[in-house]
């Protein structure tokens, strides 16, 4: 029975990613980006995966597609590669202006998508499930962090 249940609960979460993931790359589509655009766009403003690999192994991407990503963005004038002061051999990703201005127009559709998904829980539904995925992360990851919006 534990079986079943658990792999319908992998099943669900699987399901209902992908159908959020297809929502917020609808909403996408009329700002001419995909969602992997905006994901490389929001970790660069953070100032996180500042290299093509550590970008890769935050999208969890292989070389080559990190590569065509970040081709298309280039291509688009919304980040920039520049070489490492340090080692010539690598480059240092940068958001540009317009790739934030880009990300700034983006989070309120990713927002309203969001809104829209979880309206049909209340706040206490949503804290309880964000505390099961959090337990579920800490169990195999050894630790995550405790807030779901640092992710």
């Amino acid at each position: 029975m534990f079986e079943q249940e658990a792999g319908a609960a992998a099943a669900l979460m699987q399901q209902a990613t992908h159908a959020m993931a297809r929502d917020i790359e609808k909403r996408l589509r009329q700002h001419r980006l995909t969602l992997a655009q905006q994901r490389v766009l929001a970790i660069l403003s953070k100032g996180q995966a500042l290299t093509p690999s550590s970008l890769s192994l935050a999208l969890q991407l292989d070389a080559g597609a990190t590569t065509r990503l970040l081709d298309r963005l280039l291509a688009k004038r919304l980040c920039q590669a520049r070489c490492d002061n340090l080692d010539r051999r690598s480059v240092q990703l940068q958001l540009t202006e317009l790739g934030q201005s880009a990300l700034d127009e983006t989070q309120g559709a990713v927002t309203a998508v969001l809104r829209d998904w979880f309206s049909a829980v209340d706040a206490a539904e949503l804290a309880f499930v964000c505390g099961v995925l959090l337990r579920l992360l800490a169990s195999r990851s050894g630790g995550v962090s405790t807030s779901p919006a640092s992710k």
